[in-house]
This record gives structure tokens, sequence and C-alpha cells, in this order.
């Protein structure tokens, strides 16, 4: 990827992840191009340089993707624009178009521009582990990659993540003539500075000193997160991985296969899934806690709730919250009671990193206290807590 000029597009630039993915590839390639698109306004102070090109793109908007490829011309692209529901949304059904047009069909509309305009040899989509995760009707215990049934019941942003992975994985198209190699990167949640769908919600518990007493289930049960600028990192070498599986897809005598992942000869990521994770799984109890004492917070007592109460009592305040159009038995500005919170809290999810490593050569960069150490003082940077 170093000896040739490449020009980088990555969708959603200006958002928590795709700041870090743009900042790991001007890191470590810093002299290709690169355009950032993305929905929100530019930044209000961009990187200096001459060779980042910003444009605000909906991806809904078909005609803007193409015209944003039309003038970049890209030889990689990197796919990180979506929505993630947050709060209480995450396990409603009320934003459901609104998940779908952004995560499907504005990954429909980036896919068909990137085959249209035949300078793209790799194509990385952020996809999540939620097309696992989200699928409550199985635990996931050191998942390995497989594609998935679009059809199995998930929770709204887990089942959009994977229709738009599977349209991804279908375009892979290893041909001598114009190699389109596409992966998906399947990183668990993320955290890190800017962070809001993680860290904060397990903070905000603590203005209630009930709620970080209670422990639902054992508290064992294992939990993937991710720090953010190693997901990154993980997108850099895909898109090398891809790159030059393509150049070597061009000069082949006859076309390649399309990897199987299995292990073999072949390195390439073209055509696969593949879990990003910290390597470090965590039951999410010691998490939260870990969180809780980097802000001075220790639970004085810890209260047992058995997993088929605890989800009795999410069912019962999912009733009441649709009674009274919203409303919760237990809600706060990052967190309700609900049966979807009760699953998030007591779920096994947590995958192997094998062929990220093997594929890849990913390993995390930024180990799992040291992340939880910047994150957690982000964070109270952001909330006004510095330490005296």
């Amino acid at each position: 990827m170093d000896g040739e000029q490449q020009h980088i597009l990555i969708t959603g630039g200006c958002g928590f992840l795709g700041r870090h993915i743009v900042s790991a590839f001007l890191s470590q390639h810093p002299s290709h191009e690169y355009t950032v698109i993305d929905v929100s306004p530019l930044p209000t102070s961009p990187p200096d340089l001459s060779n980042v090109h910003y444009a605000q793109v909906d991806i809904r908007d078909r005609e803007a993707v193409r015209r944003a490829f039309a003038a970049a011309r890209p030889t990689a692209v990197v796919h990180s624009a979506g929505i993630v529901p947050s709060g209480p949304s995450r396990y409603s059904q009320q934003d459901r178009r609104h998940v779908f047009e952004v995560n499907v069909d504005g990954t429909r509309n980036v896919l068909d521009a990137a085959m249209e305009y035949g300078s793209v040899r790799a194509f990385v989509y952020t996809s999540s582990s939620t097309v696992l995760g989200d699928d409550l009707s199985r635990e996931v215990p050191n998942a390995s990659e497989q594609v998935e049934d679009a059809s199995r019941k998930r929770w709204v942003y887990g089942e959009s993540k994977t229709h738009a992975e599977n349209l991804v994985l279908a375009a892979n198209c290893p041909s001598t003539a114009q190699p389109f190699l596409t992966t998906a990167l399947r990183p668990s949640v993320l955290f890190g500075p800017g962070d809001t769908n993680l860290v904060p919600p397990i903070h905000a518990l603590i203005a209630s000193r009930v709620a970080t007493a209670v422990t639902l289930g054992s508290g064992f049960n294992l939990y993937d997160v991710t720090y953010v600028t190693n997901a990154a990192d993980a997108h850099v070498l895909a898109v090398q991985n891809l790159l030059l599986a393509a150049a070597l897809a061009a000069t082949a005598p006859e076309p390649l296969p399309v990897s199987s992942g299995g292990g073999g000869d072949d390195p390439s990521a073209a055509g696969l899934p593949i879990f990003i994770t910290n390597a470090s799984p965590i039951p999410f109890r010691d998490f939260c806690r870990a969180v809780w004492a980097r802000f001075g917070h220790h639970p004085p007592l810890e209260v047992r709730v058995p997993v088929p109460a605890a989800r009795a009592l999410g069912s019962v305040a999912d009733a009441v919250s649709w009674a009274l159009g919203g409303g919760g038995l237990w809600r706060g500005p990052h967190f309700s009671l609900s049966r979807g919170a009760v699953e998030d809290a007591v779920g096994v999810r947590y995958a192997s990193g094998e062929r990220a490593r093997r594929l890849l050569g990913y390993v995390p960069r930024i180990g799992l206290a040291e992340g939880l150490d910047l994150a957690c003082e982000a964070s109270r940077f952001f909330l006004g807590l510095f330490r005296v």
C-alpha cells in the first residue's frame, strides 16, 4: 500500500469511530489522498492537510453519493457511516424505518457507487458484533465468524447491520480484470474519548446509589468491548490486506478463489466477516465496577437479582412504558429498565479474535485497563469533573 499512491474514501469520517479511522490512516499513510464524507457539518478545525478533502453528504442521497465518488475516484473505501440507536431507543421498533434507511439503503448507495466507478479495489465495511449479539435466541461465547441469516429475530440495529453486511460480502468479486474485494469488520461495543453509548450510561448510574448496588444474574457473564483506536487500526489493516489481494488477483493467470478463512495458504480477508475485539473479554459487572472506580465510586453493597426475576421486571417495565406512552419504571438520561436492557446486562457476548490476528495481523495496541483510564478521563473532562 505504501509503494503506490492510493485515494481512500471514508464515510462517516466525522463520527466517533470515523474520526479515529481518519487519524489512523493519516498516521500510517500520510502521503495518500483522502476524501471524508459525513452527514454532519464539516469539522470546525479539520486537519491542515492538502491531501484530506471533506464533503457533507447524506448517504441516503444516492446522487450525492455518486457525485462524491465521481469527484474522488477512490481506490479504496471504508464505509463507517451509520446510525446507532442509543438508550431506550435501542430496544424499540420506533426508529426502525430511519435506521434501515441509513444502515441498509445508505450502504447500498455507497456500495453501488463504489462498484460503478471501476477505480475501487477494496471496500471495508464497519459492521458490528451485534449481528450475533442482538440475536437474543442464543448466547455467543467465543463466537467465530460465519455469514449471518438476516431473517433471525434481532434488535433493530443488529438486524440492519446484518442486512448491510450481507450486501457487502455478496459484492466481493476477485476477478482478474477488475477485482473488487470486500470485507466486513465486526467490532464489539466501542469505548474511548467521544463515546456516548457505553461509559457515559454506566457513569450515569452513580447518581442512583441503588442502581450500582444491583447485580443482574451471576455477574460473571463475559462481554467484549473494544477501545476505539484499536478498531480504527483494524480498518487500516483491512484496507492494506484487500489492496494487496487485489494486486495479486489482477496479475494472476486465473481468477483467485474467494477466501474461506479456513486457515489455508490464502491470507486474504476478501469476502469474509471479521470480529474485532480488545482480546480481553470481561464480566460485564466487572467492567461497570472498573468505570465507577475511576470516578471514585464503589458500591457499598451488592444485591443479586436472579436472571428470571430480572427478565420479569424488565417485561413489567416494558408494559408500563407502553401504557404510559414511553415512560418507564426506572428511567434516566442514559438508562431505563427494560427487557432489552436486562438482556444486554446478563448476556454472554464475546468473540474469537483468531481470524483478525491471522489474516490482518491485528493485535490491540491499547489494553483494557489503559483504555478505561483514557476513556474515563475524557468523560471526566466532558462532564466537568476535573481532578484537583
